[in-house]
């Protein structure tokens, strides 16, 4: 069984940002945070080509993904994972504005920990990099997010404060459950069905790249169920 190597260093990342964000987040100017992102949106859509490349049925990568939108279009599972998210935070931050007990930065605190917990879990990278480190034990996925979700700890915790390392706690839940889920699998997931995977998957990493440079323009979310498309439709053209 394979252990969540690339979650707990994602987790551990979370920890660090948050740390130094809360002491030297608000000295660090605008213009370093953006040139950090665009360059790990880059490293993003770089590794997504490098899984695709070698690839072989390009059909099937194609109606995998076309089926995998519609369906996750139809279920609408970006919007509704994105809308529970927003949820939460919104009663959080009631519940902590009505308890008049709570001061300003117990406030900030909950707000932090809930829309840091929203960005880090509600993401397609997350869950197909924690598979493919279940599947075959690559956590390089995960490294490049760790690279990403630190940054962005840094920037939350520069203006929330330290809330925003207490979400590396269900973040190594929900990653870590994948992972294992994913190595339990790992047996039916081999040989040329394994290739197919992480075609398709390349795709949607390199979406989560260009995602990241342009945010509201892709809705990735709601590819994933290309994932399971490809092992279904995989039987008809092997």
């Amino acid at each position: 069984m394979q252990l969540p190597i690339g979650t707990t260093i994602n987790a551990l990342a979370i920890v660090a940002g948050g740390a130094i964000g809360s002491v030297i987040g608000p000295w660090l100017p605008e213009r370093i945070r953006l040139a950090l992102l665009q360059a790990l949106s880059l490293a993003v859509i770089a590794m997504g080509a490098k899984l695709i490349i070698g690839y072989q049925n390009i059909f099937l990568l194609t109606l995998s993904l076309v089926l995998g939108a519609v369906t996750g279009s139809l279920i609408g599972l970006q919007e509704r994972l994105e809308g529970f998210a927003d949820y939460v935070q919104r009663r959080m931050a009631a519940r902590a504005e009505k308890n008049k007990k709570s001061s300003s930065s117990d406030t900030d605190f909950s707000v932090a920990f809930v829309s840091s917990t929203a960005f880090f879990c509600v993401g397609s990278m997350g869950i197909l990099g924690s598979i493919e480190e279940g599947v075959s034990g690559n956590y390089q996925i995960l490294l490049v997010k760790s690279f990403a979700d630190g940054i962005v700890a840094i920037n939350i915790a520069s203006s929330k404060g330290k809330g925003v390392m207490l979400s590396a706690l269900p973040l190594l839940i929900y990653q870590g459950a994948l992972t294992l889920l994913a190595s339990l699998l790992q047996p039916l997931l081999q040989g040329e069905v394994l290739v197919e995977l992480s075609a398709v998957g390349g795709v949607l990493i390199a979406g989560v790249g260009a995602g990241l440079l342009f945010p509201d323009q892709f809705k990735m979310l709601n590819l994933l169920p290309a994932m399971f498309w490809v092992c279904i439709l995989f039987p008809l053209f092997y």
